[in-house]
């Protein structure tokens, strides 16, 4: 399976992602800011990353911006921000899907699949 980095700042939503993804055996790595998820996303390279967008320290469109700097990785937008405008930013650095809270587990899972299908095709 998978290695996939977690970032959201709030501990119960990043407790209903990773149940699931480490339920369907990847292995999963948490970030609570934008900031410690770039640092862990250098450290051990994910397959794919869902972040938050708003968060403190470095909010999700900066770790976007950053990580597509040095990397074009999936990335899938789990966010409770449903204006249209944070949706295309998000567009605009190539993002794998744009997920809104609340969110199905298997709508996470099913994106999380394509994602990691288009990178390894």
């Amino acid at each position: 399976m998978a290695k996939i980095l977690v970032v959201d700042d709030s501990r119960l939503s990043r407790r209903f992602l990773t149940g699931p993804l480490r339920q369907a055996g990847h292995e999963v790595i948490e970030a609570d800011n934008g900031e410690v998820g770039l640092e862990l996303y250098r450290e051990h390279q994910p397959e794919c990353v869902f972040t938050d967008l708003l968060m403190p320290v470095m909010d999700g469109p900066t770790l976007l911006a950053r990580l597509r700097e040095i990397s074009d990785v999936p990335v899938i937008v789990v966010t409770a921000d449903i204006q249209q405008t944070s949706r295309d930013k998000c567009e605009a650095h190539h993002i794998s899907a744009f997920l809104n809270k609340p969110f199905k587990a298997d709508d996470a899972l099913a994106a999380l699949d394509e994602a990691l299908a288009a990178t390894r095709a």
